[in-house]
């Protein structure tokens, strides 16, 4: 670290503490008499399942209302735009964020503005490639309409690429209240945007719209009301030292999510009609819903805990980590229920043109429930100084889409296909299990408790199917 930078500041130690204390299941010298600093790291928890949840509402909701406006080919040719964005986000993402919320110079101004810098050259880098590959994606799909969505949805990358680093601050202080009603507004302008433009002209170009008006939303947000520095273009070759070694395992990790996370939907296009890659992209949306749930957690709340309880009380740690999973393993419950009612689930919320998509939401469930432990774990690791171990988990994923899809698509065609994605979380698993049991993190009763939730979700979803069918 260069000289003359503040190791921690004293706000971020201050906070800290009383988060370390309820991880650990005691308090700490000092904190008894700062109850409202206590109840920072609870409101941030709550804040973030309830925007989260609220979140999810309006996601099913609206895609509800824009598949009865929309046909699947819609939601196919975006599956694949989004697809192709993401791929070009993972592809160079520096853990800019993660390296703010863990670094000890996460508050320093010259620390953040370099961030910030690096952040928004990256956007139009990345718009510059959307344009450069978008007539080879169309080409390579059969798909012209590509060519043209590509470059307009790509511009959303600049848009992000300009957001405050406030949203940083505001995840490394667990001050998540107002970074929530952010992100639901923006959510929510999005969605009327997309609805009212499928009403008047239904086309794809519905969905792309409200993406952009979205992304402008939340960056004009997070500069207006969000607390934090404010930005300014300023690039320290100490600084950025720091957020590129860190970044380096981040952004492997993501160069291979891209495959591990992406390649079914690129597979499958290559293959079927782009009305059956919408309908797959229906259930792997449900899917996700829980897997995401787990991952906002561990992201938001989980990682910046655990980097401050490591930093402060290494001995602590593993019985900090099994008491946060004990609230995030209810997610489980959630994936257990569309393992098996995932066809009856399909039929009541959607038309019969998106039928198939409920065995296909039951294979996804399986891939749902293991991401539900991997993702806190990954964190885990990764708050500790371990990035490797996240990059190990996105590589096996990538290893079994590689040879599991063809495969799969060889011996049982879509429904082989599907199988070889809803497992790719298994080796995963098992790589994660040895990373944490290397740090003696590992805790098999833990785990166990994740195996109960699970149960409770299949018993859960048999007495659906029964009312149904009754």
């Amino acid at each position: 670290m260069a000289a003359g930078i503040p190791i921690q500041s004293v706000s971020a130690t201050v906070e800290a503490a009383p988060l370390e204390a309820e991880l650990a299941g005691g308090s700490l010298p000092g904190t008894e008499a700062r109850p409202s600093l206590r109840q920072l790291a609870m409101r941030g928890a709550a804040w973030t399942v309830g925007g989260y949840g609220a979140s999810q509402v309006l996601r099913l909701g609206s895609n509800l209302v824009l598949t009865r406006l929309l046909f699947p080919e819609a939601f196919g040719l975006m599956a694949l735009v989004y697809a192709f964005t993401q791929g070009l986000q993972m592809f160079s993402d520096l853990g800019l964020g993660p390296a703010v919320i863990r670094d000890r110079r996460g508050d320093d101004p010259t620390f953040i503005n370099t961030a910030w810098t690096v952040q928004v050259i990256r956007g139009f880098v990345l718009w510059g490639c959307s344009w450069l590959l978008a007539g080879f994606i169309a080409q390579l799909f059969g798909e012209p309409m590509l060519a043209r969505l590509l470059p307009v949805v790509g511009f959303t990358a600049v848009i992000s690429g300009f957001n405050a680093t406030a949203i940083f601050t505001a995840k490394r202080k667990l001050r998540l209240g107002r970074l929530s009603v952010l992100e639901l507004s923006s959510q929510v302008t999005a969605i009327s945007v997309m609805i009212a433009w499928a009403l008047l002209s239904p086309s794809v170009w519905a969905l792309v719209g409200g993406a952009l008006v979205g992304a402008f939303v939340r960056m004009v947000g997070s500069h207006v009301f969000l607390h934090g520095v404010r930005p300014a273009f300023e690039l320290r070759r100490d600084a950025a030292q720091a957020l590129l070694r860190f970044g380096k395992w981040i952004f492997l990790s993501s160069a291979v999510y891209f495959a591990a996370q992406q390649g079914d939907r690129f597979f499958l296009a290559r293959y079927v009609p782009i009305g059956v890659v919408g309908v797959y992209a229906i259930a792997v949306n449900i899917g996700q819903i829980l897997q995401n749930t787990a991952s906002r957690l561990s992201g938001q709340v989980l990682y910046p805990a655990l980097s401050n309880l490591g930093r402060q009380h290494p001995g602590r740690l593993a019985s900090g980590y099994y008491r946060a999973r004990r609230h995030l393993d209810v997610a489980l419950i959630g994936a257990g229920i569309v393992i098996v009612a995932g066809p009856p689930l399909i039929a009541f919320l959607y038309d019969d043109r998106y039928a198939a998509a409920g065995w296909m939401l039951q294979l996804l469930g399986l891939r749902a429930a293991m991401a539900c432990v991997n993702v806190p774990a990954a964190n885990c690791l990764v708050s500790q100084g371990h990035p490797h171990y996240a990059f190990l988990r996105e590589a096996a994923k990538a290893g079994v889409m590689l040879v599991g899809l063809p495969a799969g698509w060889y011996f049982g065609g879509l429904h082989g296909l599907v199988w070889a994605a809803g497992l790719v979380e298994v080796p995963a698993l098992v790589i994660l299990w040895y990373g944490m049991a290397r740090l003696r993190l590992l805790r098999p009763r833990g785990e166990l408790l994740g195996l109960v939730y699970l149960a409770a979700g299949i018993l859960g979803g048999f007495l659906i199917r029964l009312a149904v069918t009754a």
